[in-house]
């Protein structure tokens, strides 16, 4: 008598879920996947109930020309704080593209 061979069935491919907010609390590498192809992103998600969020610059007041730039861990020291976060303005000297560059506005 024949031995009955198994019969193989397809399994179905594993789907992406899509990321839709940050991961929970704390700091996150993760991957976003698109149709233009997968994408890195740092996520630092913070629950603003039990933190205190700062927004420094370099100057006592308002600067429109040669303001104080400073490395962002030096911000993040000076206040206290455990992580900061670079604005679009910001443009220190020792990026290449910024070292001619003497105004933050």
């Amino acid at each position: 008598t024949a031995t009955p061979q198994p019969t193989s069935t397809a399994s179905p491919k594993p789907t992406s879920v899509p990321v839709s907010g940050p991961p929970g609390a704390g700091y996150s590498s993760i991957t976003v996947h698109t149709e233009k192809g997968d994408f890195s992103a740092s996520v630092l998600s913070i629950d603003l109930n039990s933190a205190k969020m700062v927004t420094d610059t370099g100057n006592d007041s308002d600067c429109s020309d040669n303001c104080t730039v400073m490395p962002l861990a030096d911000y993040v020291t000076r206040n206290g704080g455990f992580a900061g976060v670079n604005g679009t303005y910001f443009c220190p000297a020792e990026y290449p593209e910024c070292a001619s560059k003497t105004t933050l506005v």
